[in-house]
């Protein structure tokens, strides 16, 4: 991860987390924009300016990252998970004042975002292949006899 850009994209998306009002306003006939949810944190629906700022943050986020190594879409979760945490929608947390959940939002944002990619063994069964000549490698794939 790029950390100069992720810094650079944190004052932003504090920005913009600060901004977010668990009351939506959207004018008649206007649609959401971006909607997502989580069972245990609740839910959110974005009105065109905040998913706007929603589309940048996210922009500025996928900047900083390793395309290689983390996909778009948990990027993306990641992010919306951050903002989740820091509003607080379901009250888990008002002890704690909005710059601190802020804070935590974003270190965990930091943390998942600089993990390592997982390597998975998958077996897959290969029918109409000869066993002559296993064990034997094609690109990142390995042919073998079980």
């Amino acid at each position: 991860m790029d950390e100069k850009k992720f810094q650079d994209a944190i004052v932003y998306i504090s920005d913009f987390i600060k901004s977010l009002s668990d009351e939506v306003v959207i004018s008649k006939g206007e649609k959401p924009s971006i909607f997502f949810i989580r069972y245990d944190e609740g839910s959110f629906i974005l009105n065109k300016d905040e998913a706007f700022r929603y589309s940048k943050s996210l922009g500025l986020l996928l900047s900083a990252v390793n395309e290689d190594t983390i996909s778009q879409k948990a990027v993306e979760r990641y992010f919306q998970d951050a903002i989740l945490y820091a509003t607080d929608l379901q009250k888990k947390r008002q002890d704690i004042p909005l710059d601190n959940r802020i804070k935590q939002a974003i270190a965990s944002l930091h943390e998942s975002l600089s993990q390592n990619p997982r390597t998975f063994k998958i077996y897959q069964p290969v029918f109409g292949v000869s066993n002559d000549g296993l064990p034997v490698k094609i690109g990142n794939i390995l042919f073998f006899l079980i």
